[in-house]
């Protein structure tokens, strides 16, 4: 049986070109989910313009083009590291309403026995505890609010597992590119997880943010 190989779209450099169709088949039922990925990355509209702007920068390395085909075979094994548990705006405050209820519990017993507690600076304890419950009532109309809700920078909310996704690949074109390339990284990343709208250059550039 004769497979035929992916030929990637004008504006690949050769080498790339070649890399691809050396591996890569036409038929997706064939490929490895990673490889798949590879593809779906590749074959992106949005990636292969985003891509021009990086093989201006790197294509005169030494490592060319290795350094570009390395970033794109661990990109497409992003996904197989993502951790199992993301919480969502709406179950980090009820676990911090449940945390809540328990120190409203506490400060009420503290008040009510402050007579036999023989305690050393029981009354500062009492304000630290209420201070803290107060905080937490602060994050949680934060997290409600949907004005306000997480920050980019979060790994929590709904956009958790996108800006997870995001870190990882923006590292490692930090690590084999040499740069963050926000615009090529949120390109990327939204190929990867198939995304067309929503993670932008911007999310990029304050996902890494000092």
């Amino acid at each position: 049986m004769t497979h035929q190989f992916l030929q990637l779209p004008y504006g690949y450099p050769p080498e790339i070109k070649e890399w691809a169709s050396s591996f890569l088949l036409t038929d997706k039922s064939l490929l490895s989910d990673r490889h798949n990925r590879i593809v779906a990355i590749l074959t992106d509209r949005e990636v292969k313009k985003a891509a021009k702007h990086v093989f201006s920068k790197i294509q005169h390395s030494p490592n060319w083009p290795s350094n570009f085909t390395d970033f794109i075979d661990r990109v497409s094994e992003v996904p197989n590291y993502m951790p199992g548990g993301f919480y969502t705006p709406k179950m980090i405050s009820t676990k911090l309403q449940s945390l809540v209820t328990g120190l409203e519990k506490l400060i009420d017993q503290i008040e009510e026995y402050d007579d036999i507690l023989l305690v050393p600076n029981l009354d500062t304890f009492s304000r630290e505890l209420t201070d803290f419950k107060n905080g937490l009532n602060q994050q949680i109309d934060s997290l409600l609010n949907k004005s306000v809700g997480p920050t980019l920078s979060r790994e929590d909310g709904t956009k958790a597992e996108d800006n997870w996704c995001a870190r990882q690949i923006g590292t490692l074109a930090i690590v084999h590119l040499e740069e963050l390339f926000p615009v090529f990284t949120a390109a990327v990343t939204r190929a990867l997880i198939g995304r067309k709208f929503g993670l932008t250059e911007s999310t990029i550039r304050d996902l890494f943010k000092a």
